[in-house]
């Protein structure tokens, strides 16, 4: 393969760390996983826990890459280094990115495991990978899945900054079989107020979008529907969750012409 399935998912956490709404902790936390499974792959962990004596887990225990092996390991960093603080055993079984790291890096170590805790969805599609005779060909599979999955996640985002594009009709686009080689001006949606221009906003509509802006990073009034604005984004005060992300937001002030330079 010319690349693993680990580092598709490692790729992916990377990336999704940086919009997360705290991204320095999220990226630390997906540090430590990795040298936690790196140190447990390569046999490392033993010497670099330095546990009192009769206390070390087993060779054996500490063979397998699972989240209890990882929380068993990061609590004995955490006793020379206070900076150890996760992921613990509980995070990575909650966590479904983590959690398919963790299995990645060890189907691809030894043999193919599965998740603790899977939907249904899931389970069906990774027992039909097992039924594969040849690990490299399971291996092959996770990773196109993990690509199908990176894929999915840059549509969204595309599709989404599209819409807010005044003029084009992304869901006409979506449904051609091959837009490359279509003619795209009959994708573009002309106003009949325009004079068939489709490359500007009216002044108008401008000022439209600039009151939007306005609001949108107006916490005070935000606060009143349980909304605040952070980092470039609107989240839900209650479950940090982005409504408005930061290429969302970019996009809506590039249109109304008050993108910082």
């Amino acid at each position: 393969m010319d690349r693993k399935t680990s580092d598709a998912i490692l790729n992916r956490l990377r990336q999704e760390a940086k919009e997360a709404s705290r991204p320095r902790i999220r990226a630390a936390t997906i540090d430590r996983l990795v040298e936690a499974c790196n140190s447990i792959a390569s046999g490392d962990a033993r010497k670099q826990t330095r546990l009192p004596a009769g206390s070390q887990p087993s060779r054996t225990a500490m063979t397998k890459i699972s989240a209890s092996t990882i929380d068993r390991y990061i609590k004995a960093r955490a006793k020379t280094d206070p900076s150890w603080t996760g992921p613990t055993r509980v995070t990575i079984q909650r966590d479904a990115g983590l959690r398919a790291y963790v299995t990645a890096r060890e189907s691809e170590r030894r043999k193919p495991t599965s998740p603790r805790s899977r939907s249904s969805r899931q389970k069906l599609i990774e027992d039909a990978i097992c039924q594969v005779p040849s690990v490299e060909a399971q291996m092959d599979l996770r990773h196109e899945l993990e690509s199908g999955r990176m894929a999915q996640r840059r549509l969204d985002i595309l599709t989404a900054g599209l819409r807010h594009i005044p003029g084009i009709d992304i869901d006409h686009i979506l449904a051609t079989e091959n837009p490359k080689s279509a003619n795209l001006k009959r994708f573009l949606v002309v106003d009949s107020n325009s004079s068939g221009r489709t490359d500007s906003l009216t002044a108008e509509e401008r000022e439209t979008l600039r009151r939007l802006v306005e609001r949108l990073t107006d916490n005070e009034e935000l606060r009143r529907d349980g909304l605040t604005f952070s980092n470039g984004r609107v989240k839900v005060l209650a479950t940090h969750r982005a409504v408005v992300k930061p290429l969302e937001m970019r996009l809506i002030q590039r249109l109304a012409g008050l993108e910082k330079q």
